[in-house]
Formats: structure tokens, C-alpha cells, sequence
């Protein structure tokens, strides 16, 4: 306690903020003695105090920052707002020193003052918080219980701290930081150019190349670009000092050089932005171009290239950390954040469809936030204002609270098939100037899955199970542009195709297993459909009748019988030719470039085409059960179908068609389409899992993807169905 502390004021000289600070674990991790929240009195009170206690300076000073420099108001709706204390888990540590004794375990929290009500706007709920901090005691950098602990940041970035940052991961995190699972022993990304920071130009990477690479945000003024027209210039040494480069890019270059390196990798000056080809080749490259850095350097400070790196240069950041002795060993001091550890999250640099594979793909990354710099890398994540270095003791820290992670990172393992879904959400939230790019944006991500996974991927869907993972949910409105990669319309079918919240798809982890042993197949076979009319099966690990002839060896399954009655052959013979609607010709479609002829001979067509390369059209082909039922939403927003005069519930149903049901009850006809069986905990539980879907007004049997559900497998039996051959774009 801190009695008579001439700085604190009666009320705040009789609180144990140690205690609140650091609690001590028992030996089965339970709290010795659990602190409770210590009433300060009402913040009339507080603001009273402060002129002669500094702990209440510290949090009134906190609490009018939080409203904008104002003093926040001392009542709300009339009730006076009252002042508490309480402590906010931060990391535990294990085998610590605990005044004064070795081998503990130690909670060290957040110390927060809690105003209730809160008298901010709803908008700019905050807390008040403060860490320890032991850097005002001489010797203090020699004291061994630090780790957790608060530091001061300075206004510009110290370059040793990175460095150290950058030294500790390299001797001690060994193969799994530089060649983590997920990467494996890849080579050099091919055709590699780089921007040598000595010589400031452009030039060809030296074979192993150590770089840093650069992940910002371009913003609407990006004209400092590589060029057929400047590319010359731009090689030359100092071929930049004829032009002027924005600020991100040139605090980039400094740090580079500040943390002793050479090389800097940047997109727009790396990648000649005029030439396609260099572009198309680069992009398909850009998993082994982050993940081959050294470090990614990444400008959340700012809204664009001109904003710089915070800290880099004078005058860039100020921190607030303000400090009040609490006792004999220690100190408050402010936290950057003040609660608020949503900085990153909430960044423009956040918020752009390219950053996010940038992000995963880097095994190492230094984050600049207006705040503060943070490491992040496969072992360890560090901030500038708290102490985390230090080997020992042991220690475990929730990540979000250190100001670089957001609500997404404690999630499954990097680069997993479980991860894929959240990494597709997190994708839906975010910004593409151009629509055209979402494959491209995100082909990063789904190598490193492929590679990690063994799978293959088709517009962003998994082989393996690829009939559960048309299940994906939601989704707003079609993408109109043409994709980048394949010069095709985004299929519907793909979560791609959508712009808007998507619910990416969830393969059941047992499902996946009973897959890859082959004990476990989908109902329906789908095929790739090309511009010539070809097409190729969609085949996960296990072909389909390899894992028929495992099936069939199984138990007796006991959904054969119904199966049975609305399943019919799913072989589809190629090549396929598409219809106009109305008369006998081919649809006149420029994505049909060959103009097939319906009566062309097989064998013709097959040695026309054996030795021509698949050219992707985006659509599948494949048999399935069609049924079109009038389909209306209740009041309670379920969706219910009429099948034989009864109103039949559809689960799950979710996706564009929703926003074409009326709120009056009023039925209204709608197509479904079944693409595979529900499963749950990988078991079957007579369920089929159906696409709701638009058919073409101009192509025979063309159709579009606007929702998804589940039905009864027999309440769909009773439906009136047929068994029809889709061509779903």
C-alpha cells in the first residue's frame, strides 16, 4: 500500500494496487486470494481530489482525452457516475519472483478505472488503463520481475528495440519462424526485383536474397510507380532522387537501413505496373514474395502512401504515457490504447483486400500504428511500451491486448483447412478498389492451404468435399466484373462471386477424415466445364469410386432406400454444348469461343481437343434433383416451402433470394438444386443441403446461384422433383 503517500490522496493511498496488479496462482492455477473492484467514489469526487492527487490527475486526465478533451460529464440521465477499480488480465507468468519469492505464478493484469454509467457516447466506450511500470526506480532495468511490465516509448522509434526484436527471433526461434510448416523449403520467387536502399534503384534480387518487404496502402494518388516508360531510370543508382517518394516508401527505405539490411521489396516499384505479363507472373507468386521476406513492414498509421511510418521521422507520433508512483517497487503508467486495442483492426490498411494475405503470408511482420510499433511473428508478439523480451520466466499473453491483433487471430492453426472459413469471412469485410482482383488478392492464401493440406482448390473451394463446400452462407450482391485470372465472369457458386458478409464454408473435421480414408463420398459429381465445351471431374483425395467401392463395403446405410428415390446416374459425357432458349442453335456466347455444333461427332471433337489446354469458363456441370416449389417467409423471418399443401420449414436459409421474399407471407415460385447431404459431427442426419438458384432467360439449362438451405431428405422425396443435367454459372 502506498499510506501517506504525499502524491495520492486518502482515498487512493489506502488501495493495495499491487494487489490488483499482480495475482499470485496457486498450484492448480486458481487465484490465491481473487482482488475485488474498489470503489473511488463519484467522479465529482475524482475531479476534486486531482489537483492534489496524482492518481486521480492520471485517470481524470485519461477520462477527458477518451471524450475528446473534454471533461466528461459527472452525471448521466441524472445518476451520478461512480468511480471503480479494478484489475484486467494481461499474461501469466510461470516460475516468476513475487515480492520477493521465487517459482510463482503470477496473473499481471491491466489496472482500469470503471465509470458507471459510462457518460461517454455509445460510440466511444472506453477505459481508463494503466500498467505497471518500474522505470522511475534506479537499477531498474537490472530487476528480474519486469516481464509484463509497462515502458516508456519515445517519440521516435528506437531502432535498437527492432533490432533486438529481429536478433531474438532469428537465434532463438530457429526453423519455426524461417521455415515454418506451412511455407516448407520454397525457393526464391522467380524474376525477383527489389529495391537496393544503398544505391536507391532498382535491381534484380541476388540469388537468396534477404529483403524486407513493404504492405501499405496505395490510396487514389499512387502515381510513384514503376513503368515500361521509367523502368530504365529506375535502375539506374539514385534513379529515384529525380522523383519525389511518398513518404511510406521513403521511412521504409530509412528503416531499412537503420536495422542494417540492404533490400526492400515494394509492389509498385517491384512489379512494373504497366506490363501484364510481369503483373499476372508476380501475383501468382505473391505467398513466396511475403513469405520469402525477411520481415514485412507494415503502415497501419495512415490512409495512404503518403502518411509514412509513425515514429520513423520527427514529429510523426507523440505518446502519452503519464506516470504516478503507487508504492516502494512501482509505478502506473498509461496505457498507448487506453483500452482501446481495436487500433489495427479498425486501420485503413485493415480494411483493404490485398493487406490481409500480405498479413498472413509474412512470417515475421513489424506493425506501425500511430501509437506504437508491435512484432508479430510464428513465436512471439512484442510491443514498444510493454517488456515481453526477456526468456525468462515463462509467460503467456493474450495477444489481442498488445494493440496488433484483432478478433480473428486466436483462431485454428495458419494455413489450415479449418482456418480457410474465418480467413474467406475476414476477406467479404474488406475493400477491393478493383472487383477484378478478389481471386488474385486471396491465391496467396489458398497455396499456403493447398500446400499445407494437400488440396486443391477450384474459384476457392477445396476438391475434397468440394459438394460441402458450396454450402458457404449469405453473401449481397454478384460480382459484375471479369476475373483477372481466368478473363471469365466470377461464378455464382463460389463465396468469389459475391461481394458482401460471407459465412465461408465449414468442413466437418470428422467428415474430412472419413473423406480422406475413403469411407465417405459425395452424392452428386461435379465437373468443370471449359470454353470448348469439355469437362473435367472435380476429384478430391480419393476419387469417387474408390470411395464408392469403400462405401459399399461399409455397414448397410440406412438413408440407401430414400436415397434411391430421388437420386439418379451423375456421369456427364463430354463435350457439352449449350442451348439457346426458344430454338434448336447454340447459345451466342462470346465465353463459348469454339461454337460447337450439337451434332459434331464425339470422336471428332476429342481429337480436335486432346491436345489443347483446359481453358476455364467458371461453371460446373453435373446431374442433380430439381424441384421448383412456392417458397414464402413467415413473419418470424423462417422460410418455409409448400410440398403437397403443406408448409415445410427449410433450415439454414440464408443468401440473396431472402431480399426477394416479401414480408406479407405472399408465396412465391423458387428453384432448388441439391448439391450434397447434411452432415453433423460427421454423421449423416437425413438431411439434404440444397442451392436455391436462378435459371438463365437466354441458355437451356443454365442456372445461377442466389441462396442456400437444408431440407428433410424426406420431406424432398415428396417433393414434385426430377432429375435434370445443371449447368450452374
Amino acid at each position: 500500500m502506498a499510506k501517506n503517500d504525499p502524491y495520492l490522496c486518502e482515498t487512493c493511498s489506502s488501495i493495495d494496487f499491487e494487489a490488483i496488479l499482480f495475482e499470485k496462482l496457486s498450484k492448480n492455477f486458481t487465484h490465491a486470494s481473487k482482488s475485488k473492484e474498489v470503489d473511488l467514489g463519484f467522479l465529482d469526487d475524482l475531479i476534486r481530489r486531482s489537483p492534489s492527487c496524482q492518481f486521480c490527475a492520471l485517470a481524470l486526465e485519461a477520462a477527458t482525452r477518451i471524450n475528446f478533451g473534454e471533461v466528461p460529464p459527472t452525471t448521466k440521465e441524472g445518476q451520478r457516475v461512480k468511480c471503480l477499480i479494478k484489475g484486467d488480465f494481461f499474461c501469466s507468468l510461470y516460475d516468476a519472483i513475487h515480492r520477493g519469492q521465487a517459482g510463482c505464478s503470477v496473473d499481471v493484469n491491466r489496472l482500469v478505472v470503471h465509470l458507471d454509467p459510462q457518460p461517454y457516447p455509445e460510440l466511444q466506450r472506453r477505459e481508463i488503463m494503466s500498467q505497471p511500470y518500474a522505470g522511475l526506480m534506479a537499477g531498474s532495468d537490472k530487476r528480474d520481475d519486469l516481464t509484463g511490465s509497462g515502458r516508456l516509448v519515445g517519440d521516435q522509434v528506437d531502432a535498437k528495440t527492432l533490432k533486438n526484436w529481429l536478433r531474438q527471433c532469428e537465434d532463438r526461434h530457429g526453423k519455426k519462424c524461417s521455415t515454418p510448416q506451412w511455407l516448407g523449403n520454397v525457393k526464391q520467387s522467380n524474376s525477383l526485383k527489389i529495391i537496393d536502399v544503398k544505391r536507391r534503384c532498382i535491381a534484380n534480387a541476388p540469388p537468396r536474397c534477404r529483403y524486407l518487404a513493404l504492405s501499405y496502402v496505395w490510396g487514389a494518388c499512387q502515381t510513384f510507380r514503376s513503368t515500361t516508360a521509367n523502368i530504365a531510370q529506375f535502375r539506374e543508382v539514385d534513379g529515384f532522387d529525380k522523383e519525389i517518394v511518398p513518404k511510406t516508401i521513403a521511412d521504409a527505405m530509412k528503416l531499412v537501413v537503420a536495422l542494417g539490411e540492404r533490400y526492400l521489396w515494394v509492389d509498385a516499384l517491384c512489379i512494373t505496373q504497366d506490363d501484364d505479363i510481369e503483373k499476372a507472373e508476380q501475383i501468382m507468386q505473391m505467398d513466396l514474395i511475403y513469405a520469402g521476406a525477411l520481415l514485412t513492414i507494415i503502415a497501419a498509421g495512415g490512409k495512404d502512401v503518403a502518411a509514412g511510418l509513425p515514429g520513423i521521422s520527427e514529429g510523426t507520433r507523440s505518446a502519452k504515457q503519464g506516470t504516478v508512483r503507487i508504492s516502494e517497487n512501482w509505478s502506473l503508467m498509461q496505457t498507448l490504447a487506453q483500452g482501446d486495442d481495436r487500433h489495427l483492426q479498425h486501420s485503413t490498411w485493415n480494411s483493404r483486400g490485398w493487406t490481409l494475405q500480405e498479413r498472413l503470408l509474412s512470417r515475421r511482420a513489424l506493425f506501425f500504428t500511430q501509437d506504437q510499433v508491435c512484432w508479430v511473428c510464428e513465436m512471439a508478439t512484442w510491443n514498444e511500451e510493454t517488456i515481453l523480451e526477456p526468456e525468462k520466466p515463462r509467460y503467456w499473453v493474450m495477444a489481442k491486448r498488445l494493440g496488433c491483433n484483432d478478433q480473428w487471430d486466436d483462431g485454428d492453426p495458419k494455413f489450415t483447412i479449418e482456418a480457410l472459413g474465418d480467413y474467406i469471412t475476414q476477406f467479404s469485410d474488406r475493400q477491393l478498389t478493383n472487383q477484378g482482383d478478389a481471386l488474385s488478392s486471396f491465391s496467396g492464401i489458398l497455396r499456403r492451404v493447398a500446400y499445407q493440406e494437400s488440396e486443391v482448390f477450384h474459384w476457392g473451394l477445396p476438391h475434397t468435399r468440394f459438394d460441402q463446400a458450396l454450402t458457404w452462407e449469405y453473401g449481397e450482391e454478384r460480382r459484375k466484373d471479369y476475373c483477372k485470372v481466368h478473363h471469365v465472369p466470377f461464378p455464382s457458386w463460389s463465396w468469389l462471386g459475391w461481394t458482401g458478409f460471407i459465412g465461408g464454408y465449414y468442413i466437418d473435421d470428422d467428415l474430412q477424415k472419413s473423406t480422406l480414408r475413403g469411407a465417405s463420398s459425395p452424392e452428386i459429381v461435379f465437373y468443370k466445364l471449359g470454353i470448348d465445351g469439355r469437362v473435367q471431374q472435380i476429384k478430391g483425395a480419393a476419387s469417387s469410386s474408390e470411395s464408392a467401392n469403400l462405401v459399399s463395403k461399409a455397414a448397410k446405410d440406412p438413408f440407401e432406400d430414400m436415397r434411391r428415390r430421388w437420386k439418379g446416374t451423375t456421369i456427364v459425357p463430354s463435350p457439352i454444348s449449350i442451348r439457346a432458349k426458344g430454338n434448336n442453335s447454340l447459345a451466342n456466347r462470346s465465353l463459348h469461343a469454339s461454337q460447337l455444333a450439337p451434332e459434331m461427332d464425339k470422336t471428332m471433337h476429342d481429337t480436335l481437343t486432346i491436345n489443347q489446354p483446359f481453358h476455364e469458363s467458371g461453371r460446373l456441370v453435373f446431374w442433380t434433383s430439381h424441384a421448383s416449389l412456392l417458397t414464402r417467409m413467415a413473419r418470424s423471418s423462417k422460410i418455409f416451402v409448400d410440398i403437397n399443401g403443406k408448409d415445410t420449414l427449410l433450415d439454414k436459409a440464408n443468401g440473396f433470394f431472402r431480399h426477394m421474399m416479401g414480408t406479407t407471407g405472399d408465396q412465391i415460385p423458387l428453384d432448388f438444386i441439391v448439391v450434397s447431404r447434411h452432415y453433423c459431427l460427421g454423421k449423416e442426419v437425413g438431411s439434404l443441403n440444397l442451392l436455391v438458384v436462378r435459371w438463365s432467360e437466354t441458355e437451356l439449362n443454365v442456372t445461377s446461384r442466389i441462396g442456400s438451405c437444408t431440407i428433410s431428405e424426406s420431406d424432398w422425396v415428396s417433393a414434385n422433383r426430377e432429375w435434370k443435367l445443371v449447368i450452374l454459372e
